[in-house]
């Protein structure tokens, strides 16, 4: 029997190809989003009321206003939304939102941004919390929120049924976004990592990446990740930062390490904070008592960056 062996460039190639897939890659156009909503009903005893309405980004605030805007910069592209309800009793219902974004990060990013910590999680899609005013979840590039209707609260048994029903029908991704095991350090508070997309800390020059609590000395503090696409990209966002911090009139000071230059700042919106530059990552902890403290904290983050 003959044997097909590889050539040696050609293996490389593979590696190298492999070695330059993206956190979690984006899936592909499926089903529009309405689909995924399970028609005629979730679960015995229940069935849809009327039908599904579907919004685009040119109508979202009409179906929720005042909360569209935190929607658009991740990618919104669809939201399909029902009622169902009881067939014992029609005016008690759980209203089904499943919102399609722009990427799976996209999906988790909205749904970080309405997770409470102190609440229980469920091994839902990527991720998923319940209590009995709400089940919310992300799967893939879609954000899917549960809630009551006709009543204050509703079993959580109920929401974790109509929740896997709508799950099973989403393609695509539920494991855990790579990118988030950067934070993944032993000081981190579980349950608050957050992906923001536009202005991390709420500045400007810090386009979009990661955030989360931890504790350092007894006190909880802000780590952060700001993702960019290079090296120098993330070298100009880190020049920026000490052109506000001057213009500012706060002491700083930068260390002289050219591999990992790093930033000690008496932030006048964040306390202490600390900067590094690391490749095409900054690295940072704020609301700190004293900045210089958080460096064995931020050079632990450093130490998981993926080799590339």
């Amino acid at each position: 029997m003959k044997t097909t062996r590889l050539f040696p460039s050609v293996f490389v190639c593979l590696i190298f190809f492999f070695l330059h897939l993206p956190f979690n890659a984006d899936s592909a156009p499926g089903e529009p989003v309405e689909k995924l909503l399970p028609m005629p009903s979730f679960a015995e005893g229940w069935a849809i009321k009327e039908k599904i309405d579907t919004y685009t980004e040119k109508d979202l605030y009409k179906y929720i206003n005042g909360e569209a805007e935190l929607y658009y910069p991740y990618g919104f592209k669809a939201l399909a939304t029902t009622v169902y309800v009881r067939s014992d009793n029609p005016e008690t219902g759980i209203v089904a939102d499943i919102y399609e974004m722009g990427s799976l990060i996209d999906a988790y990013g909205i749904y970080s941004r309405y997770r409470d910590p102190d609440e229980e999680l469920v091994s839902i899609g990527t991720e998923g919390f319940v209590n009995e005013s709400q089940l919310l979840f992300s799967k893939d590039r879609y954000f899917v929120r549960l809630s009551p209707t006709g009543t204050v609260t509703m079993e959580k048994s109920i929401f974790l049924t109509c929740a896997q029903s709508i799950a099973k029908r989403i393609p695509g991704d539920s494991s855990p976004l790579k990118v988030l095991d950067i934070l993944k350090i032993p000081d981190l508070m579980p349950k608050t990592e957050s992906y923001i997309v536009q202005g991390v800390l709420g500045f400007a020059f810090f386009k979009k990446g990661l955030t989360a609590d931890a504790k350092l000395d007894g006190n909880v503090i802000r780590i952060f990740v700001v993702l960019e696409d290079s090296s120098e990209s993330s070298g100009r966002a880190f020049d920026e930062y000490k052109t506000y911090l001057e213009k500012s009139g706060v002491a700083f000071s930068v260390s002289k390490d050219s591999t990992f230059p790093t930033i000690i700042a008496r932030d006048p919106l964040y306390k202490g904070l600390a900067l590094m530059h690391a490749g095409k990552y900054l690295l940072g902890a704020a609301k700190l008592a004293d900045p210089a403290s958080a460096i064995p904290m931020i050079k632990k983050i450093q130490s998981r960056i993926p080799v590339m």
